[in-house]
Parts: C-alpha cells; sequence; structure tokens
C-alpha cells in the first residue's frame, strides 16, 4: 500500500475537523448498515414465527430503567438507595457474569491447536516471515507532557526489525506545557524520512481517548497501533503483532502486546489467549472493527477508556487477543507507585458508568453503592477529593450510560472496582529482553493415556505459547501410540522441539520415569495433559531458580480448577478458580513432610535433583510428585514465585471428589512414613558423597 511521505506537517484546524468529519460520516455509515442487518435479522424471525416475548421481570425491570434515567433525581435515589444496602449487596461486588465470561474465552480451546490463527501466532514469534509478508500501520502516539519519555520510546522504534518504511506514524499533542513538540518535531525532522509518513497534530486536551480519535481519523491503514509514549518497544514487538494480526481470524478485532517489567495481572486464556478486555498501553486495532463501534468513548477523560473500548467490541461481536511473544517495556513502577487522584477518580467514575451500560441491573446499583461507602470509609483529604470527582464524574454522565447500553450479546465481568479476575504477582519483575539472558534448556514431560487427546492437544498449544524460548516437550503415552500422530504433526507445522515416547511397562509413575530419561533439559516439569500453563509460566519459574542459585526447585501458585467433565462428549465446563490457601505460605522443610506444598506443574527442578534422587517409585500409585519432592528436598531448599502462572483441574462432582478423597487418605500414612524414610537415606546418600568428595579433594 502505497502512503504519501510526509515530514512532520502541522495539521490545520480545518484539516482535523475535516477528517474527523470524515470518520463520523463512516461510522454513521455502519451504523445505518448494522440497523439494517438488525431490521432484516428481526423479519426473518418474524416470517420463522420465533417467539420474541420477553419475561415480565425483564419488562418490568427495563421500564424501571427507562423511568429512573428520566425522573428528576431518580438516577440519585437509586444511587442512595444502593449505598443504603451497600452491606447486603457485598456478595454482589463480583458480579454474576465472570464465571461464564472466562467460560467463553475458552470455548475455542479444543480448535486452537494447528489453527491458522494459531500456527501464525507462533511463526510470527520465530521471526519467520519476510518483509514483503507485512503490511503498511499507522501508529497513533497521543502525548501531553511527555518530554522526558521521547528519547527512550522514538529509540526503540528505530531499533524495531518491522519495515519501517511501512510505518506511518500520527504524534498528537494534547496541549502539552513542556517542550515535548519541539522534542518530537526535532526527531521527525532528523529521523522521519525513515518512516512511511510522520505527522503532528496540535489539539486542545480532551482526553487521551479523544486524541486517539483524532489520530484514527487520519489513518488509511487495515490496521492501527495504540501506544502509550512511556514504553520502549521490543525490536520483534511489531512483527509479532502484525503478524499475529495478519494470521488471525476477521472477527478478531484488537490484539494485546505484554508488557514488563510488570505484566498486567488480568485474565487470559492460556490456550485460545482471548481476554476480555485489552490494557491500551499498547494494543494494534483492526481499523473496521473500531469504525463498526464508533471508536473511544469520549465522555471518558483518562482511565476506563480501554475497557470500555474492549467492551464495546465484544458487545459488537468482536473477540480481542493477548500476544504474548509482543514485549514491550513499560515504565510503570507498580512496588512504588504515587498516588494519582486523576487515575483514582478516573478509574472509579469509568468501573461506575460502564456497569450502567453493560452490567446487569444488581451490577450497576452495586457500583454505586460502592462509590458512595467509599466515601464514607475513606479519609485521606486528597483520596477524598479524587472521590468525590468521581461521583461528579458519575452524577454527570450517568444518563447518558444508562440510556447507551448495549444489548447483551456476551458477558462483561465486574469485580470491585475492577473487571475481571487477577492472577496473583502483579509485582513480579519479569526480564526485559529474554534474547540477551542466559536460557538453560528446560524439558516439559507429559504424561498421557489413550483417548485422551482431546485433553493433549490444549495442554501441547499452551506450552507452544510459551514466551521462554528453549523447550523441550516430551509427550509419553501409557501403552498405546494414539498420540504419535499429533506429536508428528506438531514437530512438522510448528518446527517444535517435541518428541514422543511410548512406555511398555504400564502405570502414571512408570511413564513419568520414561519421561526423565528421555530429558536432555538442565531443568524439568511435569505437565499432566489436562493442565495447562500460562504463557510466561516457564520464564517465571527459570528466572526464579536463577534467582536462587542454591534453591534445587522453584514453584509458583496455581489455580485449583473445579471442572466437570464429560469424556465420552470431550467437554468440560470451568466452575471456579480458587488457590489452596497452604500453597500460598512460604517454603517450610517440616511442612512438606507433613502436606504438599504445590500442584506437579508448578514445581520446576533442576536435572541434578533427579540424577542423584532417581525418579519416581513404580510401585506408588497416588501422592507420588508428594514423594518426589520430599526426596528432592534433602539436597536444598526451594524458591517459591508468589505469581499465579498454571491451572489444574479437580473434579466437581462430589461422588468422584469423596472416593479420590478416600484414595488419598488410605494412602497418606503409608506415603508420609516412606517419605521420612526416603529423605533420610538420601540426606545419608549426600553426606556420603560430600565425605568422598571431601577426601578425594585432600
Amino acid at each position: 500500500m502505497k502512503t504519501e511521505r510526509r515530514l512532520a506537517p502541522e495539521y490545520t484546524d480545518a484539516e482535523c475537523v475535516r477528517n474527523e468529519r470524515q470518520l463520523d460520516l463512516e461510522v454513521a455509515l455502519e451504523r445505518q448498515a448494522s440497523r439494517i442487518r438488525a431490521l432484516e435479522a428481526q423479519v426473518d424471525a418474524l416470517r420463522a414465527q420465533v417467539a420474541l416475548r420477553r419475561s415480565g421481570f425483564r419488562r418490568f425491570t427495563q421500564l424501571m430503567r427507562h423511568t429512573i434515567s428520566w425522573l428528576p433525581g431518580g438516577p440519585r435515589l437509586v444511587s442512595l438507595y444502593a449505598a443504603w444496602k451497600a452491606p447486603s449487596l457485598s456478595g454482589f461486588a463480583v458480579s454474576a457474569d465472570i464465571p461464564p465470561a472466562i467460560a467463553d474465552l475458552a470455548a475455542e480451546r479444543s480448535r486452537a491447536l494447528l489453527s491458522d490463527w494459531h500456527v501464525g501466532c507462533i511463526r510470527a514469534a520465530k521471526q519467520v516471515q519476510p518483509d514483503a509478508h507485512f503490511v503498511d500501520i499507522t501508529m497513533s502516539i497521543v502525548l501531553h507532557n511527555s518530554s522526558r519519555w521521547i528519547e527512550g520510546f522514538t529509540s526503540s522504534l528505530l531499533k524495531s526489525n518491522y519495515p519501517l518504511n511501512k510505518v506511518h506514524l500520527i504524534f498528537v499533542d494534547n496541549d502539552s506545557s513542556d517542550d515535548t513538540v519541539v522534542k518530537v518535531t526535532s526527531w521527525a525532522q532528523n529521523c522521519g524520512k525513515i518512516f512511511g509518513s510522520t505527522s503532528i497534530i496540535r489539539r486542545k486536551n480532551d482526553g487521551y481517548g479523544a486524541g486517539n480519535n483524532a489520530a484514527i481519523a487520519l489513518s488509511k491503514t487495515e490496521f492501527v497501533l495504540v501506544t502509550n509514549v512511556d514504553v520502549e518497544f521490543d525490536s520483534n514487538l511489531l512483527r509479532c503483532m502484525v503478524g499475529s494480526a495478519i494470521a488471525d481470524n476477521p472477527d478478531v478485532g484488537c490484539w494485546e502486546a505484554m508488557q514488563v517489567p510488570f505484566q498486567h495481572p488480568k485474565y487470559h486464556d492460556p490456550v485460545t489467549l482471548q481476554t476480555n478486555w485489552c490494557s491500551h498501553a499498547c494494543v494494534l486495532l483492526r481499523r473496521s472493527a473500531y469504525i463498526s463501534v464508533g471508536g473511544y468513548e469520549k465522555r471518558l477523560f483518562m482511565y476506563g477508556e480501554d475497557v470500555e473500548l474492549s467492551y464495546r467490541l465484544r458487545a459488537a461481536g468482536w473477540r480481542l487477543r493477548y500476544v504474548p511473544f509482543a514485549r514491550l517495556l513499560h515504565h510503570n513502577d507498580v512496588e512504588q507507585q504515587e498516588f494519582r487522584p486523576l487515575q483514582l477518580s478516573g478509574s472509579l467514575a469509568a468501573n461506575v458508568l460502564l456497569r450502567h451500560r453493560y452490567g446487569r441491573p444488581i451490577d450497576a446499583f452495586v457500583g454505586e453503592a460502592l462509590l458512595r461507602a467509599l466515601r464514607a470509609t475513606t479519609h485521606d483529604q486528597s483520596r477524598l477529593r479524587a472521590i468525590h470527582a468521581a461521583i461528579r464524574t458519575v452524577r454527570r454522565h450517568r444518563r447518558a450510560f444508562m440510556t447507551t447500553r448495549k444489548r447483551r450479546n456476551g458477558f462483561f465481568p465486574f469485580s470491585g472496582f475492577d473487571y475481571d479476575i487477577i492472577r496473583d504477582g502483579a509485582t513480579f519483575k519479569h526480564k526485559v529482553d529474554l534474547s540477551n539472558s542466559v536460557l538453560p534448556k528446560v524439558s516439559i514431560i507429559t504424561r498421557t493415556i489413550e483417548g485422551r487427546d482431546w485433553l493433549l492437544k490444549e495442554a501441547i498449544s499452551s506450552v507452544l505459547t510459551q514466551t521462554y524460548p528453549n523447550i523441550q516437550h516430551i509427550i509419553v503415552e501409557d501403552r498405546s501410540e494414539s498420540a504419535s500422530k499429533l506429536v508428528d504433526d506438531v514437530r512438522s507445522v510448528y518446527g517444535a522441539d517435541i518428541c514422543y515416547c511410548c512406555s511398555t511397562k504400564g502405570g502414571r509413575t512408570a511413564a513419568g520415569n520414561a519421561g526423565l530419561k528421555a530429558a536432555t533439559g538442565d531443568l524439568i516439569l511435569f505437565l499432566d495433559d489436562d493442565d495447562l500453563l500460562f504463557p510466561d509460566h516457564i520464564e517465571t519459574l527459570v528466572q526464579t531458580i536463577q534467582k536462587n542459585p542454591r534453591s534445587i526447585c522453584a514453584y509458583s501458585l496455581a489455580w485449583m480448577v473445579r471442572t466437570e467433565t464429560d469424556a465420552v462428549a470431550k467437554t468440560y465446563r470451568e466452575l471456579s478458580h480458587d488457590v489452596v490457601a497452604s500453597h500460598r505460605l512460604p517454603f517450610d522443610r517440616s511442612r512438606l513432610l507433613v502436606e504438599n506444598i504445590a500442584a506437579i506443574q508448578s514445581v520446576l527442578f533442576r536435572r541434578l535433583a533427579y540424577e542423584s534422587c532417581g525418579g519416581f517409585h513404580e510401585d506408588m500409585d497416588l501422592l507420588e510428585d508428594w514423594n518426589l519432592w520430599c526426596r528432592f528436598s534433602a539436597l536444598g531448599s526451594f524458591a517459591f514465585c508468589e505469581k499465579l502462572t498454571s491451572i489444574y483441574r479437580v473434579p466437581a462432582d462430589p461422588a468422584v471428589v469423596a472416593s479420590r478423597q478416600r484414595g488419598f487418605d488410605e494412602s497418606y500414612e503409608d506415603v508420609r512414613n516412606r517419605n521420612l524414610n526416603d529423605i533420610a537415606r538420601q540426606m545419608l546418600n549426600t553426606e556420603r558423597l560430600t565425605r568422598l568428595s571431601g577426601t578425594d579433594g585432600n
């Protein structure tokens, strides 16, 4: 796509207005087309005699909402009532939409492996596509007193391995009072010719979303990258994001980059990589998706506008994807973040307003109650002023959000003043650049049996999307070879280091030992075929064990997911995500002698541990991992990372749970005694080896 090269022009007000009007016309046309499609659907429904009756409760709720929105003081009366009832509504702070929203993200897990988008995402991460494969993109960068970030941001742009002649930069300055414009103009004059075009817009400060709207109104490319300026791109970021977008399904409208050193803790599916909302510190938007929903909400000055646009995209049928291989350094220190009144007021107001537009009636009422309860329990004057500002913003825009409610096409979660469930470990500091690190090979061993290929595919998918690049994946099948072809296909299509072996002895422990014999990595981890890893799992554990060189193992937190499984239909339904309370405690060898401290896929151990202690006892059917950890503990301590990086499933059926627990209870004393004997024997062997090595040294 050819685009005229321009060097840092300053658009006149008339040009900006013309472009914004053109964008508004495009949005209006799309809305009219959407209305026509909706009317056509209604006609088809009537012709097919589809019942369009609503329940009496729903009609009553809509009537009450309409009446309240137009009654003088109506919304305030509802808010005061909700505040009065806040104690009894505390159980509703986490909305009922969270479980079904997470289930929606997981709906396509079984179809992820070997799909075009999944293969394209992995290939984009491996940088195998030629420059001709990539398309022109527009980059929108909103500035406001951003002088200190210009040098780092622009330097990282120049280091990108994306063809820069296909990148069109639009800087939007929101009335800066420092030398931001001077710095950007100077940089554009020196380096702007490298890019497809470089433009600068100066406008009044209407907020972050409005600034991006102005930039996107000038864009002509299929994809638009919206980014903060307080970031620095990894050299591969643009290739990863655009490569993923090109390969992705046409109903995906937004792709989000991974922030480091502090990863955003919100939930994304470990297999489909779909998410309920995207943080717009750095996202790639499909322009047609953006146009179809009307762009950023102008009533949200700053904070929450990314969640609102995400929810509006999803309400219109678009999906959102997380791209873990696209990394950027975000200068946002969550450990030492100073109080920001604008952030607090903007975030609080946006949450309550979004509840009115996207939530259920109870979500909106609870949001109002929570805001007033927060005011009543806050005594710090600066925070109190920010809360009052949020209340004024809600009062000013409540009716607009109530009367523009979106039809519930999907689920829109709210969790207190946040939105989705979050993973523990927001303060864990990831390395900025993995390419410059020492990367020992990690062997992941997955045991499986015939008939579980539908689960195995998901486990393999979660390994392929690991951000850590040096992984060997070993699939060990117990007394059958049904998974052999699947492994061959994955190796062929993805170019992955994955191998297959068949265990002929029989049993889980024998299969595990077969995998240990095949492992060539310096570090080893077991992944059961029904467990899943988030993309940063191996990266996090390797970094933890490297930071603690005397530790023999590293382990992290995991979600225990109660699951209803239908093995015949090859489907399941996840009901809840919880962390076992005892797994949050720091490592204690004496506690390990009493109970297991981590799920099996949470533990990464050194090859030395296996070589010194051996593998599983093959006569054990239960608690074999607990026994292995006890023996390893004789060699050294375990490094604990308080970040949640994986999930494991447990049955939801009470009868199955009771049966499993009886088995554990019956085995417990025998296994515990065996653990004590094994540890004593291992410590004695270690002591002997130490003496021998000391003698040899003399």
